[in-house]
């Protein structure tokens, strides 16, 4: 089904200790992450209720940073077993906090709240929300194990009937993690006996395929996830099938619309065999599908005027080495695919896409983050054929201050002004190399719009306030 390409030898020490079962870190989607608030929090609501175990150290698990934030980030407890604590043998499932990060005019807490109160709203009505279109999705056989659990403490949730391709019957559970951007959604052929009312939805949420190529049956043990796809909201489905066809390689595997203006879009994002890989799932739906406290663009322009703030500087080749806000942290990762970072690159600069950063040197991989018209990044890893663009260090855990080589008076980055220099220290005084209670400072909005007027770039804040 799908185009062989050549797949290119992926220089990750990491590739090789990827486990056979369904998917793994190395070879498909590999992890994916949010902004959130309070992620320690969200991280314990997941553990309780679902199959997920601390795949690293408790350091990077669950641990906090008074200048840089928190991590809150699991793993799907592996087929094998949650005892398995090997971070690389199931999916990353990640939330952190990167406190000295700017999010732009609207702040994650705000647009955490609105999940909160779209979702519990559409719960309460039994009815859909194009919001639970930001999900990850995941095979769970028996869904009862999931909604006892739900149903014993009162955990509200939506249940779906819905069929694919082939006229056969699915039923879906979507949950929300609180005062997150968090939600699941449950998949299973085996209809749940502990509820009697469901949304019935006729409009293909997810294609055979997807099920086939994942191994998706009712023989998965039921208290295991089989992570089938990352989906995402958009609203401007014609955007994403571009995005994706030339800037990021991917094939659209397939596609459908309804007359209402509904749209899918299932996508291989760039491995030469979909085997035992997740798919994206994009859905575009009619604007009444969501209340009108926050549209889908609305949330898309949110993210994007948070990327704007770091991506500032007149010189193209600074941004992608300095600028790293908080938006960036909604992403999901690609190993293993067919694309180099220097062919990833060369797309975005021919479409003059400025939203990407680059990160190497570090503990990590090579990698780019890119983000999509969705307003969501990508964390793509791979390798740089001829090397990594001058002035590409560092990586994205490093340090949750960082925003990458953000050093001014250095060779990509020009020398702070003095002007800027003395406006900061007006309106931030006493604040320099205070991290984020300096950041809080000066991203807030009035502060920022004045420092902007003054000269100032997002590399002079970061040098300020968190050094190089």
């Amino acid at each position: 089904m799908n185009t062989i390409m050549i797949l290119l030898p992926l220089v990750l020490a990491f590739v090789f200790l990827t486990a056979a079962v369904a998917q793994s870190p190395g070879g498909g989607i590999s992890k994916q992450t949010y902004a959130t608030t309070d992620p320690q929090a969200s991280l314990t609501w997941l553990a309780k209720y679902f199959p997920v175990t601390c795949g690293d150290g408790t350091a990077m698990c669950n641990s906090s940073d008074a200048s840089c934030g928190q991590k809150g980030r699991g793993n799907l407890c592996p087929e094998s077993g949650c005892s398995n604590t090997n971070p690389f043998s199931s999916l990353m499932w990640h939330q952190v906090n990167c406190s000295s990060r700017p999010s732009g005019p609207t702040t994650v807490a705000q647009v955490e709240k609105i999940f909160d109160s779209k979702i519990n709203a559409a719960f309460a009505a039994n009815r859909y929300d194009s919001f639970m279109d930001f999900a990850l999705a995941v095979w769970a056989s028996n869904l009862d194990t999931y909604l006892t659990k739900f149903l014993a403490d009162n955990i509200p949730f939506l249940a779906i009937h819905w069929q694919d391709n082939t006229m056969t019957d699915y039923y879906s559970v979507i949950a929300h993690s609180p005062h997150t951007q968090v939600l699941v959604e449950l998949i299973s052929s085996a209809k749940p006996t502990s509820v009697s009312t469901f949304y019935e939805d006729s409009t293909l949420r997810y294609t055979s395929g997807i099920f086939l190529e994942m191994g998706a049956t009712t023989a998965v043990d039921a208290k295991y996830f089989r992570p089938l796809a990352v989906s995402k909201a958009t609203s401007d489905m014609d955007k994403i099938i571009d995005f994706y066809e030339n800037a990021l390689f991917a094939k659209l595997e397939y596609n459908i619309s309804y007359p209402d203006g509904t749209r899918y879009a299932y996508f291989n994002p760039g491995f030469s065999s979909m085997a035992a890989k997740m798919q994206v799932r994009f859905v575009q739906r009619p604007a009444s599908a969501t209340t009108s406290v926050l549209s889908v663009k609305g949330l898309e322009e949110i993210k994007f005027a948070g990327h704007d703030v770091v991506h500032d500087q007149p010189n193209g080749t600074a941004n992608i080495i300095c600028g790293f806000d908080k938006w960036y942290d909604n992403h999901y990762g690609i190993d293993g695919g067919y694309t180099t970072l220097d062919q990833y690159k060369a797309a975005f600069d021919a479409r003059g896409w400025k939203y990407y950063h680059a990160w190497g040197s570090g503990q990590g991989p090579e990698n780019i983050y890119a983000v999509d018209p969705t307003g969501d990044a990508i964390q793509l890893d791979a390798a740089w054929t001829n090397g990594a663009p001058a002035g590409v260090t560092g990586d994205a855990l490093g340090t949750m201050c960082s925003q990458g080589n953000c050093k001014t008076g250095s060779d990509y980055i020009r020398a702070t002004p003095e002007k800027c220099t003395s406006e900061m220290v007006q309106a931030c005084p006493d604040l320099a190399g205070k991290f984020s209670t300096c950041t809080d400072c000066v991203y807030s909005n009035g502060t920022w719009q004045a420092l902007k007027a003054a000269g100032c770039m997002n590399a002079d804040v970061v040098t300020y306030c968190v050094g190089s």
